[in-house]
């Protein structure tokens, strides 16, 4: 496959996954310059490595993992920890902000979890798949999540 052709692949796979990517991401980095570098780099994995998919969802499967991938390595980055995050949108309603809010506050596990489940309509097996660990395991941090957020939308009332 020559370069302009995973080119092409690359910026349609853009087109198609970069808001649910950006949401994702935004959703570890809590920072949205952050999140579109995540994307940004997982955009330019799937360039390099140009993988062949036995359907869309598989390609959208891949990109997600490379980009979930992506926010852990910038997340565990010494300069990450020494910054503070600006306020940032990612075009949500104000009734959505309230609720990114609220989720802003829950532990990472819980909000990408959520995330995925809510926003990227995963079932739990494909959430375990993605995070690489066991469905029961997800169905808690779905639980607890729900919970902590239910909890935190109440006390912001």
């Amino acid at each position: 496959m020559d370069r302009e052709e995973r080119l092409a692949r690359a910026q349609a796979a853009l087109v198609r996954w970069q808001k649910e990517l950006v949401r994702l991401a935004y959703s570890y980095t809590l920072n949205l310059s952050d999140a579109e570098d995540c994307v940004q780099d997982a955009l330019m994995a799937y360039m390099k490595k140009a993988p062949d998919f036995e359907s869309i969802e598989s390609e959208k499967a891949w990109l997600i993992r490379v980009t979930v991938n992506r926010c852990l390595s910038l997340l565990r980055t010494a300069f990450r920890k020494r910054t503070q995050e600006l306020p940032d949108e990612i075009g949500a309603t104000e009734e959505d902000k309230s609720v990114l809010e609220a989720l802003k506050s829950l532990p990472g596990k819980y909000r990408v979890t959520l995330h995925l489940y809510y926003y990227e309509g995963y079932k739990l097996q494909e959430i375990a798949q993605i995070l690489k660990t066991r469905p029961g395991t997800v169905g808690t941090w779905l639980d607890r999540g729900r919970q902590a957020l239910k909890l935190e939308m109440e006390a912001s009332i």
